[in-house]
């Protein structure tokens, strides 16, 4: 969810808070929001909602972490300088 308006994150949390029964539902955001730091909106229902943010002031050291990033890496290295030779190669081989 990326919103600033109060009135948003009122109604997502209260249709996601309608559905819990029936659904498993996560509330997630991408980027800090400091209005869900305001008095307006629940903290309970944050908590109920399993609300996952990224942290922007710990880094992850924990060794599934390293093998993530080392993983991601690779991956990244391969789509960015391999792959456009792949394509080329394909294209030239018509």
């Amino acid at each position: 969810m990326e919103t600033g308006n109060t009135g948003m994150i009122k109604s997502t949390m209260a249709a996601m808070m309608g559905v819990m029964a029936n659904y498993k539902v996560q509330l997630v955001i991408l980027e800090p929001n400091e209005t869900l730091d305001t008095d307006e909106i629940n903290f309970e229902n944050l908590t109920k909602l399993n609300l996952m943010y990224p942290s922007i002031t710990r880094e992850n050291e924990s060794v599934e972490a390293k093998i993530f990033k080392k993983n991601t890496e690779r991956t990244t290295r391969f789509h960015r300088v391999l792959m456009p030779l792949v394509v080329l190669t394909l294209l030239l081989t018509r």
